[in-house]
């Protein structure tokens, strides 16, 4: 597990490893305005202790940063998690990560599975359907509808129904382990929030 703090912006948690009696993410308001979690006391920061999220923004000063990436849409979310895991950087596949109520020791567990993640040879990203989705009716084909008092045409087919609407509703990953031949699958879950994609576990 990495060791340098983290400083990330909004919905992105810092996990700076600690001993675990230490351990303990803050969120706090930089002198610029932006937010920023730490493992540190905000005060550390020259900061003082944020009660509610803001938007998001660039982080500030000290340790390393990430960007917010705003996924607009499902598939830019999963082009960032793909290019997150093949890039082997467990930071980058976390600032995809919504990590709104999350406590400190599941962040913690998190980071680590990422970071298992991130070792793997990346094999694919295969997206998850709700298993709700069902094709609509068929309709008739214009013109054949039944006249009162004749008898349908046995030969009439019905026009061709629109396919069904396929709500993706989480991501699978397909990996390999480091012996390069046992199979491996992370799944997660989507959830937009704030405008923009994100994954949960």
């Amino acid at each position: 597990m990495r060791r340098a703090a983290f400083l990330l912006p909004l919905l992105f948690l810092g996990l700076a490893r600690a001993p675990p009696a230490q351990t303990q993410v803050r969120r706090c308001v930089a002198a610029n305005g932006n937010i920023v979690y730490t493992d540190r006391t905000c005060a550390d920061l020259g900061a003082t202790s944020a009660l509610a999220p803001a938007s998001p923004a660039d982080g500030g000063s000290g340790g390393s940063v990430l960007r917010s990436m705003c996924a607009r849409n499902v598939r830019d979310l999963a082009y960032g998690l793909e290019s997150a895991i093949q890039s082997g950087d467990a930071n980058r596949i976390a600032s995809l990560y919504d990590w709104t109520g999350m406590p400190t020791s599941a962040a913690e567990r998190l980071m680590d599975y990422f970071d298992r993640i991130a070792t793997r040879t990346f094999v694919d990203l295969v997206p998850v359907y709700s298993s709700e989705d069902v094709a609509p009716a068929a309709t008739p084909v214009p013109g054949t509808a039944a006249v009162p008092g004749t008898v349908p045409d046995p030969n009439a087919l019905p026009a061709p129904s629109s396919p069904p609407s396929r709500r993706v509703v989480g991501l699978r990953v397909e990996q390999v382990l480091t012996d390069g031949h046992t199979p491996s699958q992370a799944s997660f879950g989507v959830v937009k929030r704030m405008g923009c994609w994100w994954i949960r576990s």
